[in-house]
């Protein structure tokens, strides 16, 4: 075997570091500003991988959907600090807290936008893994894409992992035909220390270390409401992150109202047809299989229609 020239190894050693070199499940990157943290992250610490994990739980009107999203985590995440924009979401919170015996410390924040409330979030956190799942996103529990499978990256300091994240929108069957998946964004970082506010105009966390970018989908995001609340949150950007005017307008349905001079009650409900109307089936053949919670959801939902349509039958 030929040596290569000592330049050709160092060229190769930068590909490496800044992220060329790939693996059929992942695609690594470093952060060349912050290579001692890269250096580190090479070597493996077992003990690490069995470190608790906090999960920031952003919600707003997540009623529908929350119940879902802390069932699909809930054998993962060791600690809850859920930030809540007006407080909708608590009761269905409690709920689950109580059926389930988990560990919820429940914050409501509507001074706060997105960005803010992880970034508080992050300073109650001492756990050695931080994990970001909003309200509306439903991580898988089966399969090769099991969210318990993260644990095999989790032996390495100074990680972060990112993931595509799968799409549906008005109800468990529908997505949106530009966007059934999500580009690769962060959601599982090693607490070393760095993790820190990103710049104004991005909402996650970031850290200096090693980003392990994953191939497949470990999470949905379920964009599920009711007609009314799908409607006011196409205003939800330039309410309380573009402007601030969430601070003149204690909620969004004020601004808009005042912004639009509509009634919003009707006005959402022929929106919300519309809406509908754009969307397409999701194909799980094509953008990857629904979570096992989300599974479980449509057949009882299949089962309670069935029942139904049997009743009325009968009648």
């Amino acid at each position: 075997m030929k040596i290569l020239p000592s330049y050709y190894r160092i060229l190769w050693k930068i590909l490496f570091m800044v992220g060329v070199t790939s693996r059929p499940n992942y695609i690594s990157k470093s952060n060349l500003f912050n290579l001692r943290y890269y250096f580190k992250s090479r070597h493996r610490d077992p003990k690490l991988a069995k470190g608790e994990v906090a999960c920031i739980m952003c919600t707003w009107n997540e009623e529908m959907m929350v119940r879902l999203a802390l069932e699909s985590s809930k054998e993962f995440v060791s600690r809850y600090i859920v930030i809540d924009k007006d407080g909708s979401t608590i009761q269905a919170i409690k709920e689950c807290r109580d059926e389930w015996n988990l560990d919820i410390d429940i914050y409501v924040k509507p001074e706060m936008t997105l960005r803010e409330s992880r970034a508080f979030a992050l300073t109650l956190i001492t756990e050695p893994w931080v994990l970001i799942q909003d309200g509306d996103e439903v991580f898988h529990t089966d399969g090769p894409n099991d969210i318990s499978n993260l644990r095999h990256f989790m032996d390495r300091p100074n990680i972060c992992l990112a993931t595509p994240m799968n799409v549906l929108c008005g109800d468990l069957l529908h997505t949106k035909p530009e966007l059934p998946q999500q580009p690769p964004h962060l959601f599982l970082l090693h607490n070393n220390g760095t993790i820190r506010e990103p710049p104004i105009n991005r909402d996650i966390p970031i850290m200096d270390g090693w980003k392990i970018s994953l191939a497949k989908p470990y999470k949905f995001n379920c964009n599920i409401k009711s007609p009314k609340r799908m409607f006011l949150r196409q205003f939800w950007k330039e309410w309380c992150q573009d402007t601030d005017a969430y601070l003149r307008y204690p909620n969004i349905e004020r601004y808009v109202s005042e912004k639009l001079g509509i009634d919003i009650d009707s006005e959402s409900k022929e929106w919300y047809k519309r809406y509908i109307a754009t969307l397409i089936l999701y194909k799980d053949e094509k953008w990857g299989y629904y979570p096992k919670v989300i599974r479980e959801q449509m057949l009882i939902s299949w089962n309670a229609q069935a029942h139904a349509f049997e009743r009325n039958s009968y009648n």
